[in-house]
């Protein structure tokens, strides 16, 4: 439970005990402390039984052990069960009542409620409803905060990571992999789609759109299915960037290459359209061979792909290979 929910409960117009398994007191409210004139600091981890004449008896003790171990809330009327703790605002032989509601948060903590008969009595379903709430808004808190992120770290089109999700990754995988100084090789896979601007121009961009969607599709799944390590994102237009370790040479990164390109290769069938055909041009470099930083290792494959642009599209190359 934290701070702001013990706040909330030190506001509250009747008095809250809060229990643990052993019957000692872990939160004492200010309407208890006001009552009682005996400070939270001054009773927390005592026994309620050192607190209240009734709870130091076994009928009253063994309710609270019950309620522990059935999770059924139990009410005690004051007009049946009189007064458990003493009011310091009456004088010490003045019959006082109170209501108490004794109910399980969890495994290790019960709550209890105390009211006397004459002031304002808040049923335990109103606190629980108010709880219920807090932590409803709680959720959606979290839920904004991660709707947020997630839109600020991925591609609305592809729903990919995009540029910056991509740099941060792979600046925590080289730092990774500098720690602990690993013999892995790790390629950045620089990959453009060929000729994506004819199709614009010929279909329109909604048909470029939903080429790249599709595009997107075929890689994550292709890479979900045999490369779990890779990390693909949406650079920007029709850029696409991926990063993948490998202990056992370029051989893996050599497959994986040919993959996206056996990938792409069935036709797009896009809507009403007839099927579009489209290539890509991929530029590889290596870690630790090739550069050992972020910029480098995407500028060199830059200029690996600029390469295959240059010589006849489709395909691809490592920087090395230059």
């Amino acid at each position: 439970m934290t701070k702001c929910f013990y706040d909330l409960l030190d506001k509250l117009k009747i008095g809250i005990v809060l229990l643990d398994r052993r019957h000692r007191v872990i939160f004492w409210n200010d309407w208890m402390s006001k009552k009682t004139e005996l400070s939270a600091d001054s009773v927390l981890s005592m026994p309620i039984e050192d607190l209240s004449s009734k709870f130091a008896s076994s009928r009253y003790s063994s309710i609270l052990d019950t309620i522990f171990e059935t999770g059924q809330s139990r009410f005690l009327s004051g007009a049946v069960h009189g007064t458990f703790f003493q009011n310091a605002e009456f004088q010490p032989d003045y019959e006082t009542k109170q209501n108490l509601q004794i109910e399980k948060v969890d495994e290790h903590t019960l709550l209890i409620q105390v009211e006397d008969l004459s002031g304002h009595y808040m049923k335990v379903k109103q606190m629980k409803k108010f709880i219920e709430h807090l932590e409803k808004e709680n959720d959606e808190i979290k839920q904004l905060e991660e709707k947020s992120r997630r839109i600020a770290m991925h591609d609305t089109l592809t729903e990919l990571p995009n540029r910056l999700s991509f740099l941060n990754n792979l600046e925590l995988k080289l730092n990774e992999l500098k720690n602990s100084k690993s013999k892995k090789n790790l390629a950045v896979f620089f990959i453009d789609l060929d000729d994506l601007k004819k199709i614009n121009d010929t279909y329109g961009h909604k048909i470029g759109d939903e080429i790249l969607k599709e595009f997107a599709n075929r890689i994550s799944l292709l890479m979900k299915n045999c490369y779990s390590d890779c990390f693909i994102a949406r650079l920007a237009g029709d850029e696409f960037v991926l990063f993948s370790e490998s202990d056992s040479g370029i051989e893996k990164f050599e497959n994986q290459a040919n993959l996206i390109l056996e990938q792409i290769h069935p036709s797009f069938s896009i809507k009403n359209h007839i099927p579009l055909r489209i290539r890509a041009s991929i530029g590889i470099s290596i870690y630790p061979n090739d550069a050992v930083t972020v910029d480098e290792l995407i500028d060199k494959a830059d200029k690996a792909l600029y390469r295959v642009k240059t010589s006849g599209k489709n395909g691809y190359e490592f920087y090395k290979q230059l």
